[in-house]
């Protein structure tokens, strides 16, 4: 799902206006991958797709710069933010 091309350009383009890469994703992985009810298995889930969105990230030349960055959406209330390698 992540590194699907369609996604990581969503994902790119996220982080290069400095938002979460997560971000655009969400309505997309509720969809396929939801719904997530409170507990221990949601919160296991959005730490896989943010551990995963991390090494998709890192796969096109961005590092994590920051994390606890307010999210809008369905699945994510906060995430990571990605820089470009300079």
């Amino acid at each position: 799902f992540l590194r699907d091309p369609k996604n990581v350009k969503r994902m790119i383009a996220a982080a290069d206006n400095g938002r979460p890469p997560v971000e655009p994703l969400q309505d997309d992985i509720l969809a396929q991958f939801g719904p997530f009810t409170p507990g221990a298995r949601a919160d296991w889930v959005k730490m896989r797709f943010s551990r995963e969105t991390k090494y998709v990230m890192e796969e096109h030349g961005y590092k994590h710069a920051g994390y606890g960055v307010t999210v809008v959406g369905p699945v994510f209330t906060k995430a990571s933010v990605y820089e470009k390698v300079r």
